[in-house]
């Protein structure tokens, strides 16, 4: 493989995007450009915007703050070997002009991207589907997505498709409770803390979901909590479902809570969106998860770097031996763990903060495991029609 290479990830930020905490896939680009970094074969690492795109002015404090390397196209173009799709997508259009300079074409791929396009279908919406006819020379896929995605990917898209392991560190949660550091653009009002005990008995239960993909949604997180309020009412303090409270006129939503025991005792309301981490570090004792098809989202690993116990439906989760796990769609099974982590976990915080900090180490850019997974997919690109 070429030794010296340079490497470029495209970047494109919204005008309403205020910090990095609204948009979880710029997270995941930022850690796959430290994971490139400690490639052997790899000169250099940057993130390349369009030169029609205001970057520098318009986002200059916050670019500071998180000191990237951003660099417009023309800058680029002649000297890159490989572009990866991030924030900025690749149109035939541009890949066309990539290609005739020699350079390798990849996509990131981050989301439920099968389950998001048969949303788009039954739902007659009208923005752009996944594909728009560019070819990749390979498209990296998040290992929660393979089982759903993999096949209609590589099909759809005519390029073949790999796993590439999901990363994480603790960046974004050290910014954000450090009050002192300078990488958010909006520092918080509130200096935010890990999870405390509160010493009560009594547990606020957070249901966290976008509410707008069936693949997270608070219903099944309400349901698993009725059923524990049912049999345990003493651990409950509040539940609330965050996202939800747009949605709380729906007929359908409107009568399954109400008949809820938990809404007629005053323990369940709707809330509206807020910033993850300023929930779960001041209104929250327990979270409560659910995802259909997508069982490694960024909340519980951010959950898990708190300290905060989780129950929820991820396997992946379960093979960490992190959080209390339930089958999915077992309400069931869902309540008696919400009990057990409202009973006990408090008195097993020191063994669980270990078991959290072990998982999410192997999630770190810095893990040889994962340098060496980057550098097999970087290996297996630039090598491609060699």
């Amino acid at each position: 493989m070429v030794e010296g290479l340079n490497i470029g990830i495209t970047f494109h930020w919204e005008i309403t995007w205020k910090d990095i905490w609204k948009n979880k896939v710029a997270q995941n680009v930022y850690f796959l450009s430290k994971v490139l970094e400690k490639q052997p074969n790899v000169e250099s690492v940057y993130f390349v915007y369009s030169d029609q795109d205001p970057l520098q002015t318009r986002y200059a404090e916050w670019l500071k703050g998180m000191k990237l390397d951003l660099r417009p196209l023309s800058d680029v173009i002649e000297t890159t070997d490989l572009m990866i799709e991030g924030l900025w997508q690749i149109t035939p259009e541009l890949e066309g002009l990539l290609r005739a300079h020699h350079i390798k074409v990849v996509q990131y791929q981050t989301r439920q991207t099968y389950v998001t396009d048969t949303e788009k279908f039954i739902n007659n919406r009208t923005d752009m589907g996944s594909f728009i006819g560019t070819k990749f020379d390979a498209i990296w896929l998040l290992p929660q997505f393979m089982k759903t995605s993999h096949d209609y990917i590589e099909i759809v898209s005519r390029s073949r498709v790999y796993e590439a392991p999901l990363l994480w560190d603790e960046t974004f949660m050290d910014a954000a409770l450090d009050p002192n550091n300078q990488l958010l653009v909006a520092q918080q009002a509130m200096t935010y803390q890990k999870y405390q005990p509160s010493g009560k008995k009594e547990k606020r239960i957070t249901a966290i979901g976008a509410n707008l993909s069936v693949t997270e949604t608070v219903i099944f997180p309400a349901l698993a909590a009725e059923e524990a309020y049912n049999e345990e009412p003493s651990v409950f303090d509040h539940v609330y479902l965050i996202n939800s409270y747009t949605r709380k006129d729906v007929e359908s939503f409107h009568h399954f809570t109400g008949y809820m025991k938990l809404l007629a005792d005053k323990k369940l309301t709707t809330e509206g969106r807020f910033d993850t981490l300023e929930f779960i570090c001041t209104y929250t004792d327990l979270i409560l998860g659910f995802h259909w098809a997508d069982s490694l989202n960024y909340y519980y690993l951010d959950a898990l770097y708190v300290g905060l116990p989780i129950v929820h439906n991820s396997p992946i989760l379960k093979a960490g031996n992190v959080g209390y796990y339930y089958p999915s769609f077992d309400a069931y099974e869902a309540a008696h763990q919400i009990i057990r982590a409202a009973k006990y976990y408090d008195d097993e915080l020191a063994v669980q903060e270990k078991k959290n900090k072990k998982f999410l180490h192997k999630l770190s850019p810095a893990l040889r495991a994962n340098v060496r997974a980057y550098g097999k997919l970087l290996q297996e690109v630039m090598n491609k029609d060699k």
